[in-house]
């Protein structure tokens, strides 16, 4: 049997270095998640603000209030939806 064909185990200080590889690569994806989770928040309260913002300046009593409700609808909607889905994936993955 030839050297190569063996398989030895990992020493102690190479099994550390693989585990803490692995945890900076877990925690990298679970800022990147939580960080796009905050920017998709800003962005549907951007949009929301937006609406709000064309209401007020609207001389249109009607379509003021469409835009008004429909940017708080949109806005609340947009960032609790985006909230729950990243509370599902940090359930799914362990992380919570």
């Amino acid at each position: 049997m030839s050297p190569s064909a063996v398989h030895r185990l990992p020493t102690p200080a190479e099994r550390a270095l693989d585990l803490a590889a692995r945890e900076r690569e877990l925690r990298r994806e679970i800022r990147w998640v939580y960080a796009r989770a905050v920017l998709f928040c800003l962005g549907w309260l951007a949009i929301a603000l937006a609406a709000i913002a064309w209401a007020v300046h609207s001389s249109d009593e009607q379509s003021a209030a469409i835009a008004f409700w429909g940017g708080l609808l949109v806005g609340n909607g947009g960032i609790l939806g985006t909230l729950f889905l990243t509370y599902s994936r940090a359930l799914a993955e362990g992380w919570v």
